[in-house]
């Protein structure tokens, strides 16, 4: 490990359920001496930065790229 830690930025939507999982990572990689920055942003603005890989973390939502019923009625 490195003795004085490290700092990292992660982007993520300004959204829930999202900027707790960030605020809740931030809080445990604190306790290993880790420093995260949030960057929160919109859905075009944090979808910009990871397509270009202009990041260091990216946390993103996943939903199918096709028309299923089945996970329609699920949410």
């Amino acid at each position: 490990g490195l003795a004085d830690g490290f700092s990292v930025t992660m982007d993520v939507r300004n959204t829930q359920p999202v900027t707790g999982m960030a605020e809740s990572f931030q809080q445990t990689l604190g306790q290993a001496g880790v420093k995260l920055e949030i960057i929160p942003g919109d859905g075009k603005q944090t979808l910009t930065k990871y397509r270009a890989r202009n990041h260091d973390i990216y946390i993103g939502q996943w939903g199918q790229d096709y028309f299923d019923p089945n996970s329609n009625a699920q949410t």
